[in-house]
């Protein structure tokens, strides 16, 4: 049975960070990989085949492909459990170890415990305030190339329509992205309570600026990863993170708020165990 690292976390929590730096060490993530966008120039470091899956799954849903979601989804039906577990026993027919990273898997972790039951899984974890100010900025990027590239009548639409509002990112974006934030750190709770303790690691991705020797320790001794070290120091680049802009007034619902400031005191409890 071939070794499997699922790396977990939400959008922008820096799981393409953490995975560019495995896969420097050794660990296989995919013969092709998603590459740069808006906000990520280094590349996504996702595997195009489970993330094409994903995107598949949640169109029949009828939610949006990125994944910004905030509600359970439901079961996947045996023609789509069979188009994983295909690519899973590729994986295993061709490496004795490899993983994948995908924010999305976040919302099929039922579905992957019962396929991979002794699967590994390095949560990685970054606070809501952070998370949701690089989404929002990201977005902005991306509301702002869209709306240069429009032409014509379908420009004026797009400025009378959207215009204002894409002057105004956080108002628009804020409170939709830190309820996604909040969803797939639940779901990933829910997860974690159902696994044994000696399969899931906590990590945030700013203990490994300051020293990745518990992680790569944690992955070889503990794990038995044939890996080799790498220096995270290498693949880090202060500028590629977004400075933090304050948002909180742009959150109405403030049990969001609340829910938030709960999940976030787990991570700080988890991390500080870690760290004992």
């Amino acid at each position: 049975m071939s070794k499997v690292l699922v790396i977990a976390g939400m959008h922008r929590s820096g799981t393409s960070l953490i995975t560019q730096w495995l896969n420097r060490c050794g660990l296989y993530v995919g013969n092709k990989l998603a590459g740069p966008e808006i906000g990520n120039t280094e590349g996504l470091f996702e595997d195009v085949e489970f993330q094409r899956l994903h995107k598949q799954f949640l169109k029949k849903r009828n939610c949006s492909p990125i994944g910004f979601i905030t509600t359970h989804l439901t079961p996947l039906d045996a023609s789509e459990r069979k188009q994983l577990e295909d690519v899973i026993e590729a994986r295993n027919h061709e490496h004795n170890e490899w993983g994948w990273k995908d924010p999305i898997t976040c919302l099929f972790l039922n579905e992957y415990r019962e396929l991979i039951p002794r699967a590994f899984y390095l949560v990685i974890i970054r606070d809501y305030h952070a998370t949701v100010s690089s989404l929002v900025t990201r977005e902005h990027k991306v509301d702002m190339k869209r709306f240069s590239s429009k032409k014509g009548l379908s420009r004026l639409k797009w400025k009378l329509l959207k215009g204002m509002m894409i002057k105004r990112p956080f108002e628009l974006y804020a409170e939709k992205f830190l309820g996604v934030w909040i969803h797939y750190y639940e779901e990933i709770f829910a997860h974690v309570r159902s696994l044994p303790p000696d399969q899931c690691i906590f990590v945030n991705y700013r203990q490994l600026i300051e020293n990745e020797n518990f992680l790569f320790d944690h992955l070889v001794n503990d794990w038995n990863f044939s890996l080799h070290y790498f220096p995270f120091s290498t693949v880090y680049k202060k500028e590629m993170i977004s400075d933090v802009e304050p948002y909180e007034k742009y959150i109405h619902n403030k049990s969001l708020l609340k829910r938030a400031k709960e999940i976030e005191g787990k991570f700080n409890s988890i991390l500080f165990q870690s760290q004992k």
